[in-house]
Formats: structure tokens, C-alpha cells, sequence
């Protein structure tokens, strides 16, 4: 055998016994978009078996710089990317010290296995990172990276913050709303001001769809890497759920994320992680709320239900659309929320533009800036300030003279140049072109097929943007049969891989974006009685396919349903008109007797108002007429008559107020002007203005929404920073604190206690608590007894005879304020106790202070889990027309609550029950020692 023979023999094999090369390679090759050569790869494996470039060239039997070549060229740049290192300016690199590197970045097995933890988290991301939307959507000629782009990152976040609805001492003249927004924050300094300092352990990023929810995620993971604040875990959230149930968030972590990322998990390596977990050291990253369970309260509070547990543990920020958040919004209430602020129209949004054109066409910037900032186009320019579509619009305008009249035409036009970009793409993946859908007819095909798929996916009860292997077979075909609509939707990018597995039943697939899942739905309807039954007269009843099927009662669709309302291609105007006829005069049978309309009339014309918005054709007098009527419900009216103003219900109030703040009408700007300038009602200036900003923060009128400030600070909250097991003077300082709670003390300075602070100091001090149950007698003021129920049950919340002794302090009670106190204080550590729910709603029934009767309504709303709705509203409809109006009111608003998170059907069976059936069936919901 030769010199030569036995040099090409060489394999450097041993490399497999220190490094887990499997995975090395296809994350460089990941990297790369491309494969390593078998020879490069040789050459990189002597690397890492110690040897030099010059030792490796000798055993291979080659020239030293084919292999200095190949390491340098076409392996180099890919490694440092990957080790997240910066690539050195000169050629020469000292490979010796690659080795340790990988084993710091955890590549290395056996003895070398070290996890860097920091690295698995980069990986990971840049893993999550190719399913991203910008890795699919842009054309040959417009590329917008969003997590780079200053656009995208200057948007604003709006913090949403819960109103303090129940002071006393809120000026009569402000209105009570369902959250208050602060001033926006732009996103560099959200980053300063709320992560980096870690101001909450819990905060919520919400948004409509395409409004950069997920991409303000990555962007904020790879910026926790950066700076090195921690480790953040990204998870997806439909991937929790497993056979239609939500998994435990812990096992998902362990049995699922970690098995992924670290190849050899031994007890060392799990127990590492579960203390990167206990040393505060992770950020869990939850995308994508929305996309868990048809019922978002389901969702919300299961998801609520487990965060519990872990809010000592780990920083949460999770991300959900703004219509699955508001609808129970007081499911995670401890989150401190955020809302994605729209583009800046025209600054951000032209600014966005120029970014797209200006290494394509400067040309086509200025054409399409000029052509929007047109006045027909407003309806256009409020849609673009989502930077989604936005991004739609600048890709698609190369080959349209005009702009396109709805959402639904953006969309349209978008699907066919994606059809056009992926010729290029499709010779380069050297796919055989017979099977490319290069004719419409072709296109069309494929489109109903995924709008099929899509529809089966969105009337699921879990996951609807999740879809199993199974499905997708059953609707697209084989995925390996070249030509099948399945192959053809994974190889254009329509569909992506969500979660591999060896077992192809086992994978899971997404829609490169949630909202084309939409669209596709939205193709798929012929007909409006997919929607809602066309031969519904005033109960449930069947549609054309033999269904009790309402999806226009479905969160979950309403996206879809505002895309099929402005479909140019094949819906008819008459039969969009049809439908919100249908809408308007909709009949639920189950009509409130002091009420204009019922419960689920009420949503349905709101519904037909914003569809209108997208529906060009329908009637302008008609328009003016749904317009008039909201706005009466949303503000009332003045009788001349009775010479008073009337005023709707709040829920219907407030829901009627949030339509008329989408509806760009002139005749709602006119109503709202006159309101602010001769309305002697400050309540409703305020709630005028307050409208009038969200339509156009510019205008000088919606100044008027006055300001409250709150500058008081807690002193006690600094006892928090001292060391209670450890510093002698904590017992005095107990003392001390219990002195200061009894009555003896201002209310003001009883007022700037933290339970939670005075918990943890009280907590494993018996002879404290013994003095807090002392406190809690009736001997003792009323503000007294409440605030010292809260520390105990911060102390000990599941402690049962602590439970018990409050639960006897609440029902003994006459007084009907120290009642409800008690009540919120226990249902905020076990939100399902039935004694107490049912003891509310006896109170809103029976209960004789009307200010009580409002906390608990908002109590009651914010704790009801869906399975009480149906028993909750067979007792309180025999209420809800009393005459006691308060009392009425009370029961309307819950309903209404219930309304909202009940389908249909069911809320009409329940409503139509036997009224003496009002046990409420919670015991398996009852708290457990």
C-alpha cells in the first residue's frame, strides 16, 4: 500500500468518542443553508482530534493549503456564527483552541460534556428563529430582516394597567373602564426601564395579528443572551398541548425542551438545569397564547394556574393576540401588560418604506408613499400601520399600478407573487418543475385545499394553528409523494415543520404566519351559513351541512371572517349583504325584558359595524343608521322629552365605545366633537375623548381625558431588602409593624402595606400570626380585619384552618364590605372555592349596598371558571329583570361576562333550563388540603 493509499485511508474517527459530531454538523450546516463536504468535514474532525493544519495535510496526504483552504473558507465563518464569536480579521486562526470551545458550547460528550447553557439557548433560538415569517415572506428584490430592522425595533409598547375601579375616592367625573393605557414607551426604553432593572416577574405582550408580537419576542431573547441577563427558553405555546389537554409547563421543560437541546441528559446535567431554574437564572419566553384553545378563558387560566408556581422561579414574558387577552381579561390580572403600538402613520410607516426601496428602487419608495398619502386611501393607511401587512404591501408593489381597496386584497395579491418568487426559489432547490403550480387554475386548487385543511384547524377545541401529521395528510396528501398538495405546500413554504419527531405521526405543522391560516380559511367559504345558519329564526338550530355551527361567535374565526367579508375574487355583494342584514336583526331568544337587545344581538351587530369597514358596496344609509345606534349605546342620548340623559348598561357601554374607536366614519368624529365640545356630562367628555385619541391621538380635542396622578410611595416596602432569617433586629421590627397596623395608626400609613412584604417577614413567626388572628376579631375596625386576612393568607395559602377560620369570619359577617374583602382575598389564593363563589353571587342576588354589589360583580368576572357559566347564569336570569335596578344591572353584567365566554348554544340551554336547578357543580373545582 502506498504513502498515498494509506494517507486517504485516514478518518479521524476518534473525534466521535469527545464531540457529539451529529449535532455539530447540522447546526453548521444549519448555519451555513448548505452541506459541509465529506473532506472538509475530515479535515475539521482532525481539528478536533488535536492536530494542526500541517499534521493533518501529512496524514491526508495533500497540500497544506488545501486544507488551510478548507478549514478557513468554507469552514471558519460558519463555526464562529455558530459559537456566536467574532470573526478575527486576519486568515490564520489558532485552531487549537476550537476544541475547548465547542466544549463550552456544549458539544463536547463523556468526560469533555459540560453544558454551556448560554449557547443551548442560542442555538435554540436561532433554531425558532427559521420559522419566523421574514425567513419566508420577502421577495427576490425587498428583504426586511425584523429583528434588525430600526422600524420594527423603535416600535412602542403601551402599558395597559388595571384601574383602581373601587377607591373611594375616585373623582365622580372619571370613568371606570376595564384598563387604563399610559403613555406609550418606546421599545429602547421598555428594554431600560422594565427588563433590564426586572420591574415584574410577569409581563404580557399583546396585539392584533401581524403586529410584531413574536418578532418583539425574539428580538428581546436575543437581547437577554447579549447582555447576559440570563438564559431565556423560548416556547411556542401550542406545543404544550398533547391530545387535546394543556401539558404541566415543568415536564414540557424537562421531557421535551431539554431532551432537545442537550443530547446526552443525565442526572448531572437535569439537575443543573433545575437550578439554573431556582437561581432565577431563566427567562421563559411563552409565544403565541392565542394559539393554545379555542376558549381563552380555558387557556388564560390554566396557563394562570401554573405560572403560579413558578412566579419565585423565573422571569415570564409571554405574547397573545389583544381579542384572546381582552376576552377574560382578568385571567392573568398579575401580568403587567403591554400592547404593541401601530406604525406611525405617515412617519413610521413611510420611513419603513424607504428602508424596503433603498437598495431596490428609490423610485418605487416615493411612488407608493405618494399614492398612499392620498385621502381615499385612509382605510388603507390605518391597515398598513401593522407592520405585517405593511411588509405585504412594499413586496407586492412592484407589479400593481394601484392599491389594493381591502385586507383581503392585500392578501390576495400577496398569495400570487409568493406563487411568483418561488419559481426562482423552486429551480434552485433543483425540484422538478412539472409539479410547480405555475397556472392559476393550478394555484386555485392548491389554495382550496390548504383553506380545507385550515378550516378543520380552526374549529378545533385545542391548538387551532397547530396541526398534527394526521390531519394534514388526511386534507393535503402524502408529504413524500412528489406533486401532492402536501409536498407542494412544505416545498413553497406555506407550511412548515413546528415540532419533528422520528415518528412522522408525531410531527406538527404551521402556516408561516397564523394570519395566511386565516386567508386560506377564509377562500374556503362559499357560503355566509358557514358562519351562521341562514334558516336561524330565534334558538340553535342546524345550518345546510346538518351542524349546530355558530364559528361567528368564535374568536378564533373572526379573522377569517372579516377576510371573506372583502374577497374580491368570488363572493358576491349581495350575499355579504345578506349576511349583515343577518347580523343586524340577529334574534338570540334570550332577550333581557329592560334591555334593547340580547346578549349575543349585541355582539352580533357590533360584528356587522366593523365588517363594514371592509365592505365598500354596502349601503351608506344604512351606515349612518348602525353608526347613530353605537353611538348611542356607547354614550346615550338626551330626551327631550323627560329632559334627561339615558345611558346603556357599562358592558354594552364599553363594548359599543371600543367599536366606535375602529370605525373611521365621519359621522363618529362629528358625534364625538359635538359631545366633547356641549355635553355638560364630564363622565362623557372624558369617554368622547377618550375614543377620540385612539382614532387620532393627533387631534387637538382628545387632550381633554384628564390625568390622575398617584405619587404616593411606601416606605415598608424597603423591609422587603432585609435579611429576615438572619438580621437580630427582624424581631423588633415585627413588633413594631404589627404596632403600626392596629388602629392606633393612621389609615394612610396602614394604606402602604405590602401583604406580601409583611407575609414574608411574618412568615414561620407564630406568635405574629397569633397576634394577626387576634386583630382579625370584630373588636377591631373594619380596614383593620380585611388588610390582616390578606397577610394571613399570603402566609399560609394553603393552611386549611386558616382557610376555615376566614371563612367564618366572612359569613358571620354583617357587614357587607368586610364580606367581599375576604372573599377576593380568598379566591385570589384558590380562585375555584365554591363556598365563596356562592356566597358572591348570593350577595349580588340579596345584598342590600349597592357599592358591594359592583365589587363583587368585578370579583365574580374576574374568578368564574367556565364550567360555573351555565349554573351561574340559570340562577341570576331570574334576577336580571328586577326591579331593583342596581340589582338588575348587577346580573346583566355577568352575564353579559358569561355571554362572552359561553358558545351559543349552550348559553341559549342554559338560559331556557329548569330555574330551580341552581346548585353550582364544583366539586371537583373545591379547594383541596
Amino acid at each position: 500500500m502506498t504513502q498515498q493509499s494509506a494517507g486517504s485511508g485516514i478518518s479521524f474517527n476518534e473525534a466521535d468518542q469527545s464531540f457529539d459530531l451529529i449535532k455539530l454538523q447540522a447546526d453548521l450546516e444549519s448555519i451555513k443553508c448548505g452541506k459541509v463536504t465529506a473532506t472538509d468535514w475530515k479535515y475539521f474532525k482532525g481539528i478536533l482530534c488535536g492536530n494542526g493544519v500541517s499534521d493533518i495535510s501529512k496524514l491526508c496526504c495533500v497540500q497544506q493549503g488545501t486544507v488551510f483552504n478548507a478549514l478557513n473558507k468554507r469552514i471558519k465563518p460558519y463555526l464562529y456564527r455558530l459559537l456566536n464569536r467574532p470573526e478575527p480579521e486576519e486568515e490564520r486562526v489558532d485552531w487549537s483552541r476550537v476544541p475547548k470551545w465547542l466544549i463550552e458550547a456544549g458539544y463536547g460528550i463523556g468526560e469533555n460534556h459540560r453544558v454551556n447553557w448560554q449557547q443551548i439557548c442560542r442555538t435554540m433560538l436561532d433554531r425558532q428563529k427559521k420559522l419566523s415569517t421574514n425567513e419566508v415572506i420577502a421577495s427576490e428584490a425587498m428583504q426586511f430582516d425584523l429583528l434588525s430592522d430600526e422600524i420594527f425595533v423603535s416600535l412602542a409598547l403601551v402599558e395597559r394597567k388595571e384601574p383602581d375601579q373601587l377607591k373611594q375616592d375616585v373623582h365622580p367625573a372619571r370613568p371606570v373602564e376595564r384598563f387604563e393605557e399610559r403613555p406609550p414607551i418606546e421599545y429602547e426604553k421598555f428594554q431600560k426601564q422594565v427588563l433590564r432593572p426586572r420591574k415584574s416577574d410577569r409581563i404580557a405582550i399583546i396585539g392584533e395579528p401581524g403586529a410584531g408580537k413574536t418578532t418583539l419576542l425574539q428580538h428581546i431573547a436575543f437581547w437577554i443572551l447579549e447582555q447576559k441577563l440570563g438564559l431565556p427558553i423560548w416556547i411556542s405555546l401550542g406545543d404544550l398541548v398533547k391530545n387535546g389537554d394543556l401539558q404541566r409547563l415543568k415536564d414540557y421543560l424537562i421531557q421535551v425542551w431539554l431532551d432537545d437541546a442537550v443530547l446526552n441528559i443525565t442526572e448531572d446535567v437535569k439537575s443543573d438545569f433545575l437550578a439554573q431554574l431556582n437561581q432565577q437564572q431563566v427567562w421563559l419566553l411563552l409565544d403565541g397564547v392565542d394559539e393554545i384553545v379555542a376558549s381563552s378563558s380555558v387557556a388564560l387560566r390554566e396557563i394562570n394556574s401554573q405560572l403560579r408556581a413558578w412566579s419565585n422561579q423565573s422571569f415570564i414574558i409571554l405574547t397573545c393576540r389583544t381579542n384572546v387577552w381582552d376576552a377574560d381579561i382578568n385571567a392573568l390580572r398579575d401580568f403587567q401588560t403591554y400592547r404593541t403600538k401601530e406604525l406611525h402613520y405617515p412617519t413610521q410607516v413611510e420611513q419603513f418604506i424607504e428602508n424596503g426601496f433603498r437598495k431596490s428602487n428609490p423610485q418605487s419608495s416615493q411612488r407608493l408613499k405618494s399614492e398612499l398619502a392620498k385621502p381615499e386611501q385612509t382605510r388603507l393607511q390605518q391597515l398598513v400601520q401593522n407592520p405585517l401587512r405593511l411588509m405585504m404591501l412594499c413586496t407586492t408593489w412592484y407589479d400593481y399600478a394601484s392599491l389594493p381597496a381591502t385586507k383581503a386584497e392585500l392578501y390576495e395579491r400577496f398569495v400570487r407573487e409568493f406563487y411568483k418568487w418561488n419559481k426562482t426559489k423552486w429551480k434552485r432547490k433543483d425540484l422538478n418543475y412539472e409539479h410547480f403550480p405555475n397556472t392559476e387554475a393550478k394555484q386555485n386548487k392548491l389554495n382550496q385545499a390548504l383553506g380545507r385543511l385550515s378550516c378543520r384547524a380552526l374549529d378545533k377545541e385545542s391548538s387551532p394553528f397547530r396541526l398534527p401529521h394526521n390531519l394534514v395528510v388526511d386534507e393535503l396528501g402524502d408529504p413524500d409523494g412528489e406533486g401532492s398538495n402536501f409536498w407542494l405546500a412544505l416545498n413553497l413554504g406555506w407550511l412548515q415543520i413546528a415540532r419533528d419527531a422520528d415518528k412522522p405521526s408525531e410531527k406538527v405543522y404551521i402556516f408561516f404566519h397564523p394570519t395566511f391560516q386565516e386567508y386560506f380559511a377564509a377562500l374556503a367559504i362559499d357560503d355566509w351559513d358557514d358562519f351562521l345558519p341562514c334558516n336561524h329564526i330565534n334558538q340553535p338550530t342546524r345550518n345546510r351541512k346538518d351542524e349546530y355551527e355558530y364559528r361567528v361567535f368564535s374568536s378564533q374565526w373572526r379573522e377569517a371572517i372579516f377576510l371573506w367579508i372583502g374577497l374580491n375574487s368570488k363572493k358576491e355583494d349581495r350575499s355579504k349583504e345578506e349576511f349583515i342584514q343577518k347580523l343586524i336583526h340577529f334574534n338570540d331568544g334570550c332577550r333581557v325584558e329592560k334591555s334593547e337587545k340580547g346578549f349575543y344581538e349585541f355582539q352580533l351587530y357590533f360584528l356587522a359595524a366593523i365588517l363594514t369597514l371592509d365592505f365598500y358596496s354596502f349601503p351608506n344609509a344604512q351606515l349612518d343608521e348602525i353608526v347613530d345606534q353605537i353611538i348611542k349605546w356607547g354614550f346615550g342620548y338626551f330626551s327631550n322629552q323627560r329632559q334627561q340623559w339615558f345611558r346603556s348598561l357599562d358592558s354594552v357601554e364599553d363594548e359599543a365605545q371600543r367599536v366606535l374607536s375602529r370605525i373611521n366614519h365621519p359621522k363618529v368624529l362629528e358625534a364625538l366633537l359635538k359631545l366633547i365640545d356641549g355635553c355638560p356630562d364630564r363622565y362623557i367628555v372624558y369617554s368622547a375623548a377618550n375614543v377620540l385619541w385612539k382614532i387620532d391621538p393627533t387631534h387637538p380635542k382628545s387632550k381633554a381625558i384628564p390625568q390622575s396622578v398617584n405619587n404616593e410611595t411606601s416606605v415598608i416596602e424597603q423591609i422587603g431588602l432585609l435579611d429576615i432569617e438572619h438580621d437580630p433586629e427582624i424581631p423588633r421590627t415585627v413588633e413594631a409593624l404589627i404596632d403600626l397596623i392596629t388602629p392606633r395608626q393612621e389609615r394612610r400609613a396602614r394604606r402602604t402595606f405590602s401583604p406580601s412584604t409583611l407575609a414574608a417577614i411574618f412568615r414561620n413567626n407564630q406568635a405574629a400570626i397569633n397576634s394577626l388572628k387576634e386583630l382579625i376579631q370584630p373588636s377591631h375596625d373594619q380596614s383593620t380585619r380585611w388588610q390582616i386576612a390578606e397577610i394571613l393568607i399570603e402566609i399560609e395559602p394553603d393552611n386549611q384552618s386558616v382557610i376555615q377560620y376566614l371563612i367564618e369570619v366572612m359569613l358571620d359577617s354583617e357587614d357587607e364590605m368586610l364580606f367581599t374583602r375576604i372573599a377576593e382575598i380568598l379566591l385570589k389564593a384558590h380562585p375555584n372555592h365554591k363556598v365563596t363563589i356562592q356566597a358572591l353571587i348570593d350577595l349580588v342576588c340579596f345584598g342590600r349596598d349597592d357599592y358591594e354589589r359592583e365589587r363583587t360583580v368585578l370579583i365574580l368576572k374576574r374568578v368564574l371558571h367556565i364550567r360555573l357559566l351555565p349554573s351561574v347564569v340559570r340562577q341570576l336570569k331570574e334576577y336580571i329583570n328586577d326591579d331593583n335596578l342596581n340589582r338588575g344591572a348587577a346580573c346583566f353584567e355577568i352575564l353579559w361576562h358569561c355571554a362572552q365566554n359561553m358558545s351559543y348554544p349552550d348559553f341559549y340551554r342554559a338560559w331556557h333550563s329548569s330555574s330551580a336547578d341552581i346548585e353550582l357543580s364544583t366539586d371537583d373545582l373545591e379547594v383541596k388540603p
